[in-house]
């Protein structure tokens, strides 16, 4: 699993070893629960290796709570 880099700004670089476009990775500390996220600045059409898309509708939200790294309210205290 990527790792978020520490230098550069929000977003991680889109030019690395995954291929991605520009992400970040979310609920990936330690004392988080539930699966780790990565986020993508952009739409993707295509398939990204290592990553299982979240099924959602177009409409659909995810809130996020900014603790030590971005994690998604369902696996929070209440937002």
């Amino acid at each position: 699993m990527p790792a978020n880099c520490h230098a550069g700004g929000f977003w991680n670089n889109a030019i690395d070893a995954w291929g991605w476009p520009p992400y970040r990775v979310a609920n990936q500390t330690r004392d988080c629960n539930g699966p780790t996220l990565v986020i993508l600045k952009d739409d993707c059409l295509g398939v990204l290796y290592g990553l299982v898309p979240l099924p959602s509708a177009a409409s659909d939200q995810i809130s996020f709570r900014v603790m030590r790294t971005l994690v998604p309210c369902a696996f929070a205290a209440p937002c």
